[in-house]
């Protein structure tokens, strides 16, 4: 992202908006990186890894904006 990684737009919303931090779902093809894997669970987020499918992208969300 020219902006910022996603873990950068992560860390800026969840200092702005804390709450928000539970909602992230992220997606990724590298989600077999042990450094990925390591901050997604760290930080509680969805991942969902490329190629994924529509209803894959459905069902993180789904959960991400349940608890």
């Amino acid at each position: 992202m020219p902006q910022g990684s996603g873990r950068d737009i992560y860390r800026a919303a969840a200092l702005k908006e804390p709450r928000l931090a539970s909602r992230f779902v992220f997606t990724t093809g590298d989600g077999m990186s042990e450094e990925t894997l390591r901050f997604v669970r760290e930080t509680g987020s969805q991942m969902v890894a490329k190629p994924c499918t529509l209803g894959e992208i459905e069902a993180a969300i789904a959960r991400a904006t349940r608890g």
